[in-house]
């Protein structure tokens, strides 16, 4: 084998691993049930992809209407009908401000069936909001800011 195959081979290698630790989050997924809405639909997060800098706490959340009739009506909005109507999932990932008790959507995803994308937006410099009582988001805040 040649010197220059050899590279060849190293470089493959090297970008291998470095796509295989590059995977996105939901890859690796394990979510969880926190809480069930006030329609009795499940809200999962996703406990390995937690990450905490101090009280700041980042974590994707998930709503599936895959078996869950009443998530159906959770993921429509009658503002986005045209994209809602065939949504199945939602991810978003909230960060949560475990002291002062404010959290921030940083992301969302939506999907399809088959997990076509239908939305995919990202707000990094979303604004901090109070956290209201007896919400998803406060039961959120309980299960992580332990």
């Amino acid at each position: 084998m040649t010197e220059e195959a050899v590279m060849r081979k190293a470089v493959l290698v090297i970008i291998a691993i470095a796509l295989f630790f590059l995977c996105p989050v939901a890859v690796a997924a394990d979510w969880a049930i926190f809480v069930k809405d006030s329609q009795g639909c499940p809200q999962f997060y996703d406990t390995k992809s937690i990450s905490k800098k101090g009280r700041l706490i980042k974590v994707w959340t998930k709503i599936s209407a895959d078996g869950y009739s009443a998530c159906k009506e959770a993921l429509s909005s009658p503002e986005e009908v045209e994209v809602t109507h065939k949504a199945q999932e939602m991810k978003t990932l909230i960060e949560i401000n475990c002291t002062a008790k404010a959290f921030r959507m940083l992301a969302t995803k939506v999907s399809a069936s088959g997990g076509l994308p239908l939305v995919d937006s990202k707000d990094p410099k979303a604004k901090f909001e109070p956290i209201t009582q007896n919400t998803v988001v406060e039961r959120l805040a309980q299960t992580v800011c332990k």
